[in-house]
């Protein structure tokens, strides 16, 4: 009998070590980027869901309801710990670069209010943004022009 509770113990201390993952996996936010063209969220707007991968995700601007070249705003919405994403002003198969601006996340899930893209463009390097986000690198943001944005690349972390 005694062999009997042990043997049942174990069996569900192994099932339950087993499905780690998959609650982790549960615990991760998919995370939402919300574009639009007014601090209001009007104008052209749109909403940029965060697939669970960690291979790089392509939002050219143009396919979205918010259209190219007319958002100026960003909100995130659960966007999960360590996430990187790049605002670019070429459609993501053109290459080269006017201006972008990466950033990532800091703080498990990531909520914020709307920020304009011009937020970055004065912000250094490594300084922190708004809670949660930090501003990782900017290229020629001298160049940047109100709603010139025609990419969003998304680089979702890894389960820890």
């Amino acid at each position: 009998m005694d062999f009997f509770k042990v043997l049942v113990i174990g069996f569900i201390f192994l099932s339950g070590c087993t499905g780690n993952n998959s609650s982790m996996q549960a615990d991760m936010p998919k995370g939402v980027i919300k574009l639009s063209a007014n601090e209001d969220g009007g104008g052209k707007s749109c909403a940029l869901e965060i697939k669970e991968t960690t291979e790089a995700q392509y939002f050219n601007m143009g396919g979205t309801s918010c259209t190219n070249d007319e958002a100026r705003y960003f909100m995130l919405e659960n966007v999960p710990s360590a996430t990187v994403i790049r605002f670019d002003d070429k459609k993501c198969d053109d290459s080269g670069h006017n201006w972008y601006f990466k950033i990532k996340t800091i703080v498990h899930p990531t909520t914020t209010r709307r920020i304009n893209l011009r937020e970055l463009k004065d912000a250094l390097d490594g300084s922190i943004v708004v809670k949660g986000v930090m501003l990782v690198e900017k290229n020629e943001p001298d160049e940047y022009g109100d709603g010139k944005l025609s990419c969003v690349v998304v680089w979702r972390s890894a389960l820890p």
